[in-house]
């Protein structure tokens, strides 16, 4: 759906994780909560797409901060929208990339004709 996303973790998050990288391998971090369907952009900045999220996950991204690494909980899903959300995960140093992909996934949003629906529509 975006292009320059490929599938899997770039090294630095898997050792960041306590994971051993494995270049032969995609990792997906899956059973590390709150990764699931996770992406790369431009190798530098990830994205996962869990379909929920326990207490766990707050350990998880205070680790990860704990190590200079930043993330972003957002609501918004370029995958499956109203079924998953995003966790968009960087290094300091790949800010501008991390805006880059950030505004990409709004855009689909931004440009959406779908009206929200009035009140009385859900009573």
């Amino acid at each position: 759906m975006l292009s320059g996303l490929g599938y899997g973790a770039p090294r630095w998050l898997v050792e960041a994780l306590g994971q051993s990288w494995l270049p032969e391998m995609i990792h997906d971090l899956q059973g590390i909560p709150g990764f699931d369907h996770v992406r790369t952009y431009k190798n530098r900045v990830v994205i996962s797409q869990p379909y929920e999220a326990t207490e766990m996950i707050g350990k998880v991204l205070a680790d990860l901060a704990d190590r200079g690494i930043l993330a972003r909980l957002w609501g918004i899903s370029p995958y499956f929208s109203g079924h998953t959300f995003s966790i968009v995960i960087w290094r300091e140093q790949d800010a501008a990339c991390a805006r880059e992909i950030m505004e990409k996934m709004f855009k689909s949003f931004s440009e959406d004709k779908c009206e929200a629906p009035v009140h009385k529509e859900w009573v």
